[in-house]
């Protein structure tokens, strides 16, 4: 197959994607697409995610709960900007944060879990495409105890978090 070899501005966009992506000129014309790579590193997580959520379950939630999320991150509602300006709203749909509340009341080291929320939602508004790990249509995050499944939206600079659970789980 016939290659280009990609130069060091390239790498640097495309460094960290998990997703294939269109590649567009100036003006928006589609003029490729990247694959990226996945080792079977890569592949036994996705089988991991796969095992840890419903997938089905996550897709009604997110369908009956679109757009009643709450803004995580500062709680404001104010996008944080990320790596080249790129800003994501983060918000919690009611389902996960119940879940979210449930498991930090039952956990014996609370403030862990506050801290993982907090990373977790710090890492998604700041470009989560490169931070998340792609399952199926939807992307989770671990950063212990806590492991999230979400929805994100790059033309809306939305990620919905569906999904929260325990790492240990």
């Amino acid at each position: 197959m016939p290659y280009i070899t990609a130069n060091q501005a390239l790498l640097e966009q495309l460094e960290g994607l998990r997703v294939p992506v269109e590649i567009r000129d100036s003006s928006g014309k589609v003029i490729g697409h990247y694959t990226p790579s996945i080792s079977a590193e890569e592949k036994a997580l996705y089988e991991q995610a796969k095992k840890l959520f419903d997938l089905d379950k996550a897709r009604e939630t997110l369908a009956r709960e679109k757009g009643q999320g709450r803004p995580q991150g500062d709680r404001s509602g104010t996008s944080i900007e990320g790596a080249q300006g790129m800003k994501f709203t983060v918000v919690m749909l009611p389902e996960a944060e119940d879940r979210l509340m449930i498991i930090w009341a039952a956990h014996a080291n609370q403030q862990a879990v506050t801290d993982a929320s907090d990373m977790i939602d710090a890492m998604l508004a700041t470009d989560p495409l490169k931070k998340a790990t792609p399952t199926d249509n939807y992307y989770w995050l671990r950063v212990d105890p806590l492991v999230v499944l979400c929805s994100i939206s790059v033309d809306d600079r939305l990620v919905e978090i569906v999904d929260v659970r325990l790492s240990e789980d």
